[in-house]
C-alpha cells in the first residue's frame, strides 16, 4: 500500500500567489483613490494643495500602472487589438503634444490614464474590497453629515444649502452616491440585488442627490435606467450607441442654436433646486468656445479652452465633448469613442448601461476626456474592474468544462 504525503497542488499555490498580488494591487489603487478624494475635499489647508496633490496622485498613478503592467506583460495578457489600440493612442498623443500647448507632464498623465484603463480590466484585484470601501465610504459620510443632508432636503430652493459633505463641490457627493449604487450592482452577489437592501440604497442615493441639488446626477440615473432597459430587451448595441451619439449631437446643436437666436426674455426658465433650468449659460459657454477656437486635428492643448472661457465667463465649458474636441483635436476625440465603443460592445448589460449614463453626465460637466480626476476615474474604473472580473469568471468556467470533459 502506498502512503501519499499531502502537498498543495499547483492550482492552490497559484491561488495563494494571486491573492497576494490582488491584495498589493488593491492597496495601490486605494492609495491613488485617496489622493484623488483629498484633491476634491476641503479637509486639508489650502497651501497650494491642488498642485502638490496632483503631482503626488500622478506619480502614484505612473508607479501603479508600471507595477500592474509588469505583472501582465510577463503572462502575455494583452491581445493584438489591445496592443494596436495602445500604439495608435500613443502615436496620436505624441502628435498632440508636439502640435499643441499640452506640456510633457500633462501628456504623460493622459497616456498613463488610458493605459491604466486597459490594465484594470486584466490585473487581479480584490473586487469585494473595492466594493466595500466605495460603498461604506458613502454610507459613513452620509451618517456623519446627516444634519446637512436634512438641511439640503428642507431648503431645496436655497442654493447655499446644497449638501456637499467633505467635498469642495456639491456635485462630488452626488457622484460618489452614484458610484456606490453602481458598485453595489457590479460587485454584490446577484441574490442581494433582489433584496430590500438595494431599494434602500437606491432611496438613500436619491435623497443624497436631491439634498446636493445636483440635477445632472438625476439625469445620469434616468439615463442608466433607460439604457439598462433597452439593453435588457436585447436591442442592438450598435443602434443604441449610434442613437446615443445622435441624441447628444442634436442636443448640442440645439444649445448652440438657442444661443444664436434667443434673448434673455425668451429664455427664462423655471427654477430647479434654486437654479434656473434654462440652458442659456451652457449655450453661451459652448458658443464662446467655438467662436474663439477652431476644431483641428491635434487640438489647442489640455486646459487651454476651459481657461479661456473661464476668463470671459468665470466658468469653464460645461460640456466635456466640446471642450475635449477643441483641446485634444478630432483624431483623439474619434479614438476616445472607438475605445469606449469597443468595451460597450463587448461588455455586460450593467457595464454598457453605466458607460452610456456617465457620458450623459459628461455632456453637462466641465471635465476632459481621459481625465484621472475623481468622478470619471472612479466611475470608469469600476466598469473596467467589473469587466475584468467577468472575463476571469468566464475563463474559470471554461476551464471547468474542459476538465469535466476530460
Amino acid at each position: 500500500m502506498v502512503n501519499y504525503i499531502y502537498s498543495p497542488s499547483n492550482c492552490e499555490i497559484k491561488k495563494q500567489i494571486m491573492n497576494k498580488k490582488s491584495a498589493v494591487n488593491t492597496g495601490l489603487l486605494f492609495l491613488y483613490l485617496l489622493t484623488l478624494v483629498l484633491y476634491w475635499t476641503d479637509i486639508l489647508p489650502d497651501l497650494n494643495r491642488n498642485a502638490w496633490l496632483f503631482a503626488i496622485s500622478s506619480g502614484i498613478m505612473i508607479i501603479m500602472t508600471g507595477f500592474y503592467y509588469l505583472q501582465l506583460s510577463s503572462n502575455n495578457n494583452f491581445s493584438k487589438s489591445d496592443l494596436w489600440l495602445l500604439a495608435i493612442f500613443t502615436f496620436l498623443m505624441i502628435g498632440h503634444i508636439m502640435n499643441s500647448q499640452t506640456n510633457l507632464m500633462q501628456g504623460v498623465n493622459i497616456i498613463v490614464s488610458v493605459y491604466l484603463y486597459f490594465i484594470l480590466s486584466k490585473v487581479p484585484l480584490n473586487t469585494m474590497r473595492v466594493y466595500k470601501v466605495v460603498f461604506w465610504s458613502f454610507i459613513i459620510i452620509t451618517i456623519v453629515y446627516s444634519p446637512f443632508v436634512i438641511r439640503g432636503l428642507l431648503e431645496l430652493t436655497n442654493e447655499r444649502a446644497a449638501f456637499s459633505g467633505p467635498f469642495s463641490s456639491a456635485n462630488s457627493i452626488g457622484d460618489l452616491g452614484l458610484s456606490a449604487l453602481f458598485c453595489y450592482l457590479l460587485f454584490s452577489n446577484s441574490d442581494k440585488r433582489r433584496n430590500k437592501s438595494f431599494y434602500l440604497l437606491l432611496l438613500l442615493v436619491l435623497l443624497i442627490i436631491i439634498s446636493s441639488h445636483q440635477r445632472s446626477a438625476i439625469l445620469v440615473l434616468l439615463s442608466w435606467l433607460i439604457a439598462y432597459q433597452l439593453l435588457k430587451r436585447n436591442w442592438n448595441k450598435k443602434i443604441i450607441f449610434v442613437g446615443f451619439i445622435l441624441v447628444l449631437t442634436v442636443v448640442g446643436f440645439a444649445m448652440v442654436y438657442n444661443e444664436v437666436i434667443s434673448t434673455k426674455s425668451q429664455d427664462e426658465g423655471v427654477e430647479v433646486f434654486g437654479k434656473e433650468s434654462t440652458s442659456r449659460g451652457r449655450s453661451e459657454q459652448i458658443f464662446l468656445a467655438l467662436n474663439i477656437f477652431d476644431i483641428t486635428p491635434w487640438g489647442e492643448g489640455r486646459g487651454v479652452v476651459n481657461a479661456s472661457v473661464k476668463d470671459e465667463m468665470r466658468y469653464a465649458v460645461h460640456n466635456t465633448f466640446v471642450a475635449s474636441i477643441l483641446e485634444y483635436g478630432y483624431l483623439i476625440f474619434a479614438f476616445y469613442f472607438l475605445f469606449w465603443y469597443r468595451l460597450f460592445n463587448k461588455g455586460t448589460i450593467l457595464s454598457a448601461s453605466f458607460i452610456l449614463a456617465y457620458h450623459v453626465l459628461l455632456f453637462f460637466e466641465p471635465e476632459n476626456f481621459f481625465s484621472n480626476q475623481l468622478l470619471p476615474f472612479i466611475a470608469f474604473s469600476l466598469v473596467m474592474i467589473s469587466e475584468g472580473e467577468e472575463q476571469r469568471k468566464n475563463i474559470y468556467q471554461d476551464n471547468l468544462k474542459k476538465l469535466s470533459i476530460k
